[in-house]
């Protein structure tokens, strides 16, 4: 009886250090997760537009179209104040080219990367 009674306690005993390990693993697994999402915040869609915004206004400067050979008919961004109609315009204007100039488009691609 008594080698069942010690048998059980043991038994017992290690299922509860398993138990509370695997608790304490989960735990950390959950802060981690927590903390790594603060330090990497979602942008808002402000945020994003001026990102976009800049980007284009890249394509759009002599200089960066006279290094990457950018032809002329490249629709240009025009900047209203207004983020959002303005980098959907461009983005209109760019597809339409693209459909227009696909051989070009090809070439220069590498260049808007």
């Amino acid at each position: 009886m008594k080698k069942l009674l010690s048998t059980i306690g043991v038994l017992l005993l290690i299922t509860s250090i398993s138990f509370s390990q695997t608790k304490i693993e989960k735990e950390t697994q959950l802060q981690t997760s927590v903390l790594s999402k603060k330090e990497t915040p979602k942008k808002t869609q402000e945020e994003f537009l001026n990102e976009k915004k800049d980007e284009y206004i890249k394509y759009t400067s002599k200089e960066f179209r006279e290094d990457n050979n950018i032809p002329s008919s490249f629709p240009k961004y025009v900047n209203t104040g207004n983020v959002l109609d303005d980098t959907s315009l461009f983005e209109a204007r760019l597809k339409q080219w693209v459909k227009e100039n696909e051989e070009e488009y090809k070439r220069i691609e590498p260049a808007l990367r």
